[in-house]
Protein backbone atom coordinates (compact mmCIF):
# COMPACT_ATOMS: atom_id res chain seq x y z
CA UNK A 1 0.00 0.00 0.00
CA UNK A 2 1.45 3.53 -0.35
CA UNK A 3 2.29 5.50 2.00
CA UNK A 4 -1.05 7.83 2.81
CA UNK A 5 -3.40 5.58 0.51
CA UNK A 6 -6.26 4.99 2.71
CA UNK A 7 -8.63 3.11 0.23
CA UNK A 8 -9.33 -0.22 0.48
CA UNK A 9 -8.27 -2.57 -3.02
CA UNK A 10 -10.53 -1.99 -6.22
CA UNK A 11 -12.20 -4.21 -8.34
CA UNK A 12 -9.39 -3.38 -10.75
CA UNK A 13 -6.79 -4.90 -8.36
CA UNK A 14 -8.95 -7.95 -6.90
CA UNK A 15 -6.62 -11.52 -7.09
CA UNK A 16 -8.66 -14.45 -6.26
CA UNK A 17 -6.61 -17.71 -5.42
CA UNK A 18 -7.92 -20.98 -5.70
CA UNK A 19 -10.62 -22.05 -3.23
CA UNK A 20 -10.82 -17.96 -1.94
CA UNK A 21 -14.27 -16.41 -1.16
CA UNK A 22 -16.30 -13.15 -0.75
CA UNK A 23 -18.41 -13.14 2.79
CA UNK A 24 -19.83 -9.79 2.82
CA UNK A 25 -20.34 -7.75 6.52
CA UNK A 26 -23.14 -5.95 6.63
CA UNK A 27 -23.14 -3.09 9.07
CA UNK A 28 -25.39 -0.85 11.54
CA UNK A 29 -23.64 1.99 13.34
CA UNK A 30 -27.25 2.39 15.16
CA UNK A 31 -27.03 -0.40 16.68
CA UNK A 32 -23.11 -1.12 16.49
CA UNK A 33 -23.27 -4.49 15.05
CA UNK A 34 -22.33 -6.73 11.99
CA UNK A 35 -24.10 -9.49 9.73
CA UNK A 36 -21.55 -11.51 7.94
CA UNK A 37 -23.07 -13.38 4.95
CA UNK A 38 -21.94 -15.24 1.97
CA UNK A 39 -22.82 -13.85 -1.99
CA UNK A 40 -26.84 -14.76 -2.02
CA UNK A 41 -28.33 -15.52 -5.67
CA UNK A 42 -30.79 -11.89 -5.31
CA UNK A 43 -29.92 -8.64 -5.84
CA UNK A 44 -31.55 -6.93 -2.96
CA UNK A 45 -31.36 -7.94 0.64
CA UNK A 46 -33.39 -6.54 3.67
CA UNK A 47 -32.55 -7.02 7.10
CA UNK A 48 -34.89 -6.29 10.19
CA UNK A 49 -33.79 -3.88 12.97
CA UNK A 50 -34.74 -6.47 15.69
CA UNK A 51 -32.46 -9.03 13.76
CA UNK A 52 -29.56 -6.54 13.37
CA UNK A 53 -29.94 -5.49 17.05
CA UNK A 54 -30.06 -9.26 18.34
CA UNK A 55 -27.71 -10.74 16.27
CA UNK A 56 -24.50 -12.57 17.68
CA UNK A 57 -21.59 -11.56 15.22
CA UNK A 58 -19.24 -14.05 16.75
CA UNK A 59 -21.38 -16.56 16.28
CA UNK A 60 -22.82 -15.50 12.71
CA UNK A 61 -19.10 -15.33 11.38
CA UNK A 62 -18.10 -18.89 13.38
CA UNK A 63 -21.63 -20.52 11.56
CA UNK A 64 -20.63 -19.27 8.31
CA UNK A 65 -17.00 -20.69 8.48
CA UNK A 66 -18.61 -23.54 9.73
CA UNK A 67 -20.88 -23.97 6.93
CA UNK A 68 -17.85 -23.98 4.73
CA UNK A 69 -15.77 -26.29 6.13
Amino acid sequence: MRKGHCQGYSKNNRRYEDNSLDVFALVSLQHRNVVFTLPLDQSQLTIVDEHMKNNDAVKNIENILESLS
